[in-house]
């Protein structure tokens, strides 16, 4: 059975948990299996934070993974701008979904975001990742 938004009853009780576990601290990582709805689940967090008037960057690795978080955006009906080489978004959007390399370079031009949702976490060690998540100090990170 699939919840009144568009998730299953265990990743609704994840979604709570995990919100209020960014509540308590500013890092949280999900782990779950290749399709145990992580992006399902990270994008009802972006919700509620956009529900609030704050903004959110949803960051991944490859064009591929880009292009499947934008179409679940657009599926449920969030609107969203896209940081990404050779596209040209939406900079004023509260979501924000891209490339760790483009925004890397691009980081100026958006406002700050409230919290950012790491696709991927488990490339947190590389330079360029620990080097963007540093010029956020007061985002809320969420790690999948």
């Amino acid at each position: 059975m699939t919840a009144a938004n568009g998730v299953y009853a265990f990743q609704a009780k994840l979604s709570a948990e995990v919100s209020g576990s960014l509540g308590a601290g500013r890092r949280t990582m999900l782990q779950l299996p290749t399709a145990g709805g992580k992006t399902a689940i990270a994008l009802s967090i972006a919700r509620l934070y956009l529900a609030a008037g704050l903004r959110v960057w949803f960051l991944c690795h490859r064009r591929e993974l880009v292009a499947q978080a934008c179409a679940r955006c657009e599926a449920e009906g969030v609107a969203y701008g896209v940081i990404q080489a050779g596209k040209r978004g939406d900079a004023a959007a509260a979501m924000q979904i891209g490339s760790v390399d483009t925004l890397a370079h691009r980081w100026e031009s958006f406002e700050a975001p409230d919290l950012i949702v790491w696709d991927e976490a488990h490339r947190m060690a590389s330079a360029s990742w620990t080097r963007l998540a540093k010029r956020f100090p007061l985002a809320r990170h969420l790690g999948l």
